[in-house]
């Protein structure tokens, strides 16, 4: 069976896509699971087109290719997708065995088929700043996931994630707002905290793995039994 995981709240400028990008990377290549990316953040669809530019570099570079091949992985599948066509698609990858399906998806829900995506996911992950206005998304978000009906015993799995982490942040912030998310029985805290820096983006990549998403990788196959 396929896994449905989506990166996603209703905040922009959280790193959505990047982190989204870094998971599937690593999963595919390092972890050598099966994975298909959706792009349905329409209009931008910024992985979709990062990956059209990564496949056009990589022709022009040789030792790009070489690198490709010490993989010994052929890309994952990027599909740039409308939300209106997910719900079918996702139903059609349902049965596909041992397979992470990664929904990267817009920031507004009120979109036709978004709710239908929701229904059929079965993990989100909240990327969380030290901001209100990023928790507030982030519960809004979670406030119209649950209001969305889902399939008998299938409850939608919900985590945040620390993303953009700053050190030299007030720890009151964080703690805060980590006390708030604990208040919701519907949301579990990752203790990974993925720091604020240039590099992520930086070495985001659609063909080459970043070593620094291991320890994020490992809590996620911990608890959200992504085990291989």
């Amino acid at each position: 069976m396929a896994v449905f995981i989506s990166i996603c709240t209703q905040k922009g400028g959280t790193g959505k896509t990047t982190l989204t990008m870094h998971m599937a990377t690593y999963y595919h290549v390092v972890e050598k699971r099966n994975v298909i990316v959706l792009d349905a953040d329409f209009p931008q669809h910024s992985f979709f087109n990062e990956r059209a530019l990564e496949i056009a570099k990589l022709r022009q570079d040789p030792e790009l290719i070489a690198t490709l091949q010490q993989q010994g992985r052929a890309p994952y599948e990027v599909r740039k997708v409308a939300m209106t066509d997910a719900p079918t698609l996702l139903d059609q990858l349902a049965d596909t065995p041992d397979t992470i399906v990664f929904l990267d998806m817009p920031g507004t829900i009120n979109i036709a088929g978004y709710d239908q995506v929701v229904r059929r996911l079965d993990y989100i992950i909240l990327p969380m700043e030290a901001d209100k206005l990023t928790f507030a998304a982030g519960m809004m978000t979670l406030d119209a996931f649950s209001k969305i009906n889902r399939p008998a015993g299938k409850p939608l799995k919900s985590y945040l994630l620390w993303n953009k982490y700053k050190s030299s942040e007030r720890q009151t912030i964080y703690e805060s707002i980590e006390t708030m998310a604990g208040q919701r029985p519907d949301l579990t805290i990752l203790d990974t905290r993925v720091k604020d820096s240039v590099v992520w983006k930086n070495n985001r990549s659609t063909l080459f793995p970043y070593g620094e998403i291991k320890k994020l990788i490992a809590e996620i196959n911990q608890k959200l039994a992504f085990n291989s």
